[in-house]
């Protein structure tokens, strides 16, 4: 295949950063679509129980790893 027919040698540095730009504002679009329909919730847990959950992940990591 020769440079010519190869479409992503063929595209010029500005279309490259054009397109870019489009695929990454079309995706904070929907995302603050997404957020303005239909907010995030999160559950309220307790400082106890994550650190609680850390120190039993990090020992279980840690004796695998040994």
């Amino acid at each position: 295949m020769s440079e010519l027919e190869d479409p992503y040698r063929a595209m010029s540095a500005v279309s490259l950063y054009r397109r870019s730009l489009g695929n990454f504002l079309d995706t904070t679009r929907i995302v603050q679509r997404r957020f303005a329909v239909r907010p995030a919730r999160y559950p309220e847990i307790p400082w106890l129980v994550w650190v609680s959950a850390w120190l039993l992940l990090a020992i279980a990591i840690g004796l695998t790893l040994d």
